[in-house]
């Protein structure tokens, strides 16, 4: 039974607040919807320009619907990053920098840190997600534990998770490819 050690930042997790935030339905919608009315809205005042015959401001409400089709969602993303950052140093400033320990038994799941700890049932993983930074392991309580690749004897953390994982039937979702758009 091995410890891993474990300090997390605010970029830990901002980058579990932003992967979450990516796999939300609603928040895709939502990230859509705002994209699509803007842009329509802009189209619907140009069009009411271009009918009363006033082509200038038409087209400069076509240039700025236009803006918004191209520009909108690096701009909806970049202020979901805000709001997601604000977030975590409010709501996790005092656990930036603790070190905290993570070990397995054949039941549990412990985390250790400097104010709490932790035993979790191993039946209580629900799913693993892997990104190219960070390993997310999701509870059936809606919690989760954040897991830096780069902080840990990644092969060994691996190998002891992928044994639960498969000795309980739990999914393990490797993403290679993610990052915040």
């Amino acid at each position: 039974m091995e410890k891993f050690v474990i300090k997390l930042d605010e970029t830990d997790y901002l980058t579990y607040q932003l992967y979450a935030a990516s796999k939300s339905e609603r928040i895709k919608k939502n990230r859509r919807l705002s994209w699509i009315r803007y842009t329509v809205l802009w189209l619907f005042f140009a069009f009411l320009f271009h009918l009363s015959g006033e082509y200038r401001i038409r087209n400069i409400l076509l240039l700025t619907a236009l803006f918004f089709l191209i520009f909108l969602p690096s701009i909806i993303r970049k202020s979901y990053e805000e709001h997601y950052l604000k977030n975590v140093r409010e709501h996790y400033k005092n656990l930036f920098g603790a070190e905290s320990e993570v070990w397995f038994d054949n039941e549990f799941l412990f985390d250790s840190d400097p104010y709490s700890f932790t035993k979790i049932k191993l039946t209580a993983m629900e799913q693993i997600n892997e990104i190219p930074s960070h390993i997310f392991i999701k509870l059936k309580g809606g919690k989760s534990m954040i897991v830096p690749k780069a902080q840990i004897a990644l092969e060994k953390f691996k190998q002891e998770l992928q044994a639960i994982a498969n000795r309980l039937n739990i999914p393990w979702n490797v993403e290679p490819d993610w990052k915040w758009k």
